[in-house]
């Protein structure tokens, strides 16, 4: 099977429509300060992600 140069490919979609009460899709991402927004977490957690980004 490897390197017969076939593959699987695979597509997922949606068979019904969503409910009205989902609302239409969303075509972007918010911005990751709404996600998780700065005031929500503690200090610790404020400067554990201050040494990840220091790391990086």
């Amino acid at each position: 099977m490897f390197g017969s140069g076939f593959g699987v490919g695979l597509t997922v979609t949606d068979l019904a429509p969503l409910p009205p009460e989902f609302g239409p899709p969303v075509t972007e991402s918010p911005p990751l300060a709404e996600m998780l927004p700065v005031w929500a977490r503690s200090p610790e957690e404020k400067a554990a992600e201050l040494q990840r980004v220091d790391r990086m």
